[in-house]
């Protein structure tokens, strides 16, 4: 009995379920569900309705200018839109780029009778290094520069010296042996003598 009567509340409350559905959403439809607004908002559209209700009722109304205009509105389309051409190239290369070495990106086209950073400083170190060998001549000639300009920029332009006061090298007698493992560009051995050496005690170095 029990199965029974569940079977015909079920049928009952699926019977007609398409139509009334549908009526059910035409009603929402037709009903006008304004969402809540706050109190002084309320307020203030109350009291402009009551001051001006021309708007409102304009508000409400159809404009059928506008909608004839709408109507003799017409967009044609002629196919896909025209192929865009950059005139400037994509980049090539998508990696992220580093910091420059001396803070400053090094030129991939160095003019005649110029240089770049890098290779400046590479001109005073390899003379420093081998006045001899790396003369202002056989530079000047490399790297296609006045010989003048070369022999003023070697005269006035020198690398940076490395001063390490004496207490420093007593504490640590490996200290030299570590200055030669780190990755510089000329190895400690190379360098001058004078490029780095012990001050004298009870000086500071700056």
């Amino acid at each position: 009995m029990g199965k029974a009567w569940s079977s015909v509340r079920r049928y009952a409350r699926n019977f007609n379920a398409e139509n009334r559905a549908q009526k059910a959403i035409e009603r929402r439809e037709k009903q006008k569900v304004v969402s809540p607004r706050h109190q002084s908002t309320q307020n203030l559209l109350k009291n402009f309705n009551e001051e001006h209700p021309e708007y409102l009722n304009e508000q409400q109304r159809k404009n059928e200018k506008l909608l004839h205009n709408l109507k003799d509105l017409k967009v044609d389309s002629f196919g896909p839109p025209p192929e865009i051409r950059y005139t400037r190239p994509f980049p090539e290369s998508r990696e992220n780029p580093t910091t420059p070495e001396y803070g400053v990106q090094e030129p991939k086209i160095i003019p005649v009778g110029k240089v770049s950073i890098q290779q400046a400083i590479e001109i005073i170190t390899n003379h420093r290094v081998s006045p001899t060998e790396h003369s202002s001549k056989t530079i000047a000639k490399q790297y296609k520069l006045q010989e003048p300009i070369v022999e003023q920029v070697l005269k006035h332009f020198q690398t940076l010296n490395m001063h390490i006061p004496k207490e420093v090298f007593q504490q640590d007698k490996t200290l030299l042996g570590k200055l030669k493992t780190l990755p510089l560009k000329k190895k400690v051995e190379e360098l001058p003598k004078d490029s780095f050496y012990p001050l004298p005690s009870g000086k500071k170095s700056e």
